[in-house]
């Protein structure tokens, strides 16, 4: 429908709240992932010896919210750690898949999902099977912090040039983050969200399921970076589109955060790496009959 037609049928059928955002202005950081591709094998062979890993037995829901395993005396203890299982051999035995980079397999764990181009040429899905239950500390934040990076110059490409130059401190950094990610094979639809869906390149959503709604309409208002044929930025462009909360994420809290799936091209692994801009986000919840304008 035109414009007027639309904007007429959603006022007469709707109530169109805004999230309560970050700050005073009601402002939303919203910032992009994507569904990377990477080399791997299935076996350990260099240079492929960094492992995914598939959900391990020894990984216990006590409850939704508390994961853990069962120590040596028979009692509910957390999880081991990402610096636990990256230097122990804890986990030997529940390898998925193996890739060239550490940082790419890190990169996985943040994304929640990607896919794995094999030695004979195939590609595989990897979705997010299950984490450690621990918290998430972010990588980016620590490079700010250190005083390595300014938060503006904190994106992808920046990350990998740094650990390129200084890999004595590509182990300490990552670990500074102990939430751990487990894997388990996809099929060729897509990444899918926390609900299972398959994810649409930007319109789907991630935010904090207990902070805002899930299930209603959104509608999201910010920009996003338009790329030379180098791949740089040109420009960014505003733009205000219709969304579904499908997914949500451990670094995705509170009513201020939304991620933008952004998809799983060229420009998506770009433009997702530096997206960090203001925007805001409405939602739209139906009215009931009595609501609605005779």
């Amino acid at each position: 429908p035109d414009p007027v037609e639309l904007n007429r049928f959603i006022r007469k059928n709707f109530k169109v709240y805004r999230s309560a955002g970050r700050n005073d202005k009601q402002e939303m950081l919203v910032t992009g992932y994507y569904e990377p591709l990477f080399a791997g094998s299935l076996t350990r062979t260099p240079p492929f010896i960094h492992p995914l890993y598939q959900v391990p037995e020894s990984l216990v829901h006590q409850s939704k919210q508390r994961l853990g395993r069962i120590d040596e005396n028979g009692k509910f203890v957390p999880f081991w750690s990402r610096r636990e299982i990256e230097s122990t051999h804890l986990l030997k035995g529940a390898e998925l898949v193996y890739l060239q980079d550490k940082l790419d397999a890190y990169l996985l764990h943040v994304q929640g999902s990607g896919r794995i181009q094999l030695q004979d040429g195939s590609v595989r899905a990897v979705h997010f099977g299950a984490s450690n239950g621990l918290s998430y500390n972010s990588l980016g934040k620590l490079f700010v912090d250190e005083g390595i990076m300014d938060i503006a110059e904190v994106n992808i490409e920046s990350i990998r040039r740094y650990f390129h130059d200084h890999p004595e401190k590509l182990d300490q950094m990552l670990q500074h983050n102990p939430r751990f990610i487990f894997f388990k094979w996809g099929d060729d639809k897509g990444a899918r969200g926390s609900f299972g869906q398959v994810l649409t390149a930007n319109r789907s959503i991630a935010i904090d399921h207990d902070a805002l709604p899930t299930g209603a309409i959104g509608y999201l208002v910010s920009r996003r970076p338009v790329l030379d044929v180098n791949g740089e930025i040109n420009h960014w462009r505003p733009f205000g589109r219709f969304v579904l909360p499908q997914d949500s994420g451990s670094a995705i809290k509170g009513p201020g955060r939304v991620d933008l799936f952004m998809g799983r091209d060229e420009y998506a692994a770009k433009a997702a790496g530096i997206m960090k801009e203001p925007g805001m986000l409405f939602f739209l919840l139906p009215k009931t009959e009595s609501e609605k304008p005779l």
